[in-house]
């Protein structure tokens, strides 16, 4: 059996007004699909935040069942070829953007890693030592690693991702002991080399987000790398995403180059690719990400996706023989994730439309995505 997961995740910034990548969108094969096959929604317990995200990430390749819970600090070191050291913790380390305390931009003005780099350096100048160092990642996501018992992560006392701070002041949000006390004071002091420097300063005097908070989050107490998990099934990823390239290498499974852009000829191009890596792998998890706000920009993306992907890709499969494809798709904030399958040994379970309403209708939900994966491998009476 053949299963094609195809993941599209809305990461725009979230503003007022912004429509969901479905609302609007001429998306009629994805709407046959639903009608001939099943289709359902996926109700997260917790918000879409990257913590969640990787989780969902991790499930759709197939690595939930029995497997260790995926760790962001841990994806994040082996997506830049970061080890983890005995007695060393790694934090993720995120530049966001904070005014008088608190947090207004989870992503600090999507600084690219030019930018970024130069703020890191900065931090390592001023405040690295023997035990402590910062480590140069991509974009906003940097990591932190540090021998201290102080700032060893705690399991039960989980720093929250960023997305979760919006709105907040950072200091609610950091655990209560030694922990919390610890990593104020160094957040305090990073803060400090951050918001004099030039590069913020430059930020601010073009009206963009300064990167002025390094926030501490999904820490990994070191040990050596993890082995990579046994499968019943071989997977291989497409995605340019920093978690997702990070989750394959540290679980032994090849990552290939995703969606390079929008364009009609970015999609034929990722066509390609899914069925030349279906041809080898019984798994395939193709992750497209839409970071284009402009309602315009989202309507073409679904569009392109619907008529140069999923069109040709479902009318292709049976070639390679019994197969199964999962569609899965964010919803609007708050709202939960849609999701259509078909294939061999689907059952049917329909949906009018892709509408949220519909599509609960049907009676498929699930609560995570270690359940849909459960249900979209399992033979149906």
């Amino acid at each position: 059996m053949k299963y094609i997961v195809l993941r599209c995740e809305d990461r725009a910034p979230a503003a007022a007004g912004r429509p969901a990548l479905l609302a609007g969108a001429k998306t009629a094969h994805l709407r046959h699909l639903a009608q001939a096959g099943a289709a359902g929604v996926l109700r997260l317990a917790v918000p879409l935040d990257r913590q969640t995200r990787l989780r969902l990430h991790h499930a759709l390749l197939g690595l939930g069942a029995g497997g260790a819970r995926a760790e962001a600090g841990a994806c994040c070191a082996a997506a830049i070829g970061v080890q983890l050291v005995a007695g060393e913790t790694l934090w993720c380390c995120d530049l966001v953007a904070q005014r008088d305390g608190v947090v207004v931009d989870a992503e600090g003005g999507r600084i690219p890693t030019a930018q970024s780099r130069m703020l890191i350096e900065a931090l390592n100048d001023a405040l690295s030592s023997e035990t402590r160092r910062w480590i140069v990642g991509e974009g906003a996501c940097h990591l932190f690693a540090v021998r201290d018992e102080a700032l060893a992560a705690e399991a039960a006392s989980p720093v929250p991702a960023p997305e979760q701070l919006l709105g907040r002041p950072w200091r609610r949000s950091v655990p209560k002991g030694a922990l919390g006390e610890a990593l104020v004071s160094l957040l305090e002091q990073a803060g400090a080399v951050l918001e004099g420097h030039p590069v913020n300063r430059v930020r601010v005097d073009l009206g963009e987000n300064p990167a002025n908070l390094c926030w501490l989050w999904g820490g990994t107490n070191g040990g050596g790398p993890a082995a990579p998990a046994a499968r019943p099934i071989s997977a291989a990823a497409l995605s340019n995403d920093f978690l997702v390239r990070g989750l394959t290498r540290s679980t032994g499974l090849p990552c290939h180059p995703g969606l390079r852009s929008l364009d009609e000829r970015a999609f034929t191009q990722l066509l390609d690719a899914i069925l030349k890596t279906a041809a080898k792998h019984d798994l395939v998890y193709a992750h497209v990400v839409v970071e284009r706000p402009e309602p315009v920009d989202r309507l073409c993306a679904m569009e392109r996706w619907d008529q140069q992907v999923l069109q040709p890709l479902s009318e292709q499969l049976a070639a390679l023989g019994p197969h199964r494809l999962l569609c899965i798709i964010d919803g609007a904030p708050q709202e939960p994730l849609a999701w259509v399958a078909i294939g061999t040994g689907v059952p049917q379970r329909p949906s009018a439309s892709l509408e949220p309403g519909a599509l609960a209708e049907t009676g498929l939900a699930f609560q995570d995505g270690d359940a849909l994966f459960s249900w979209l491998t399992t033979e149906h009476a």
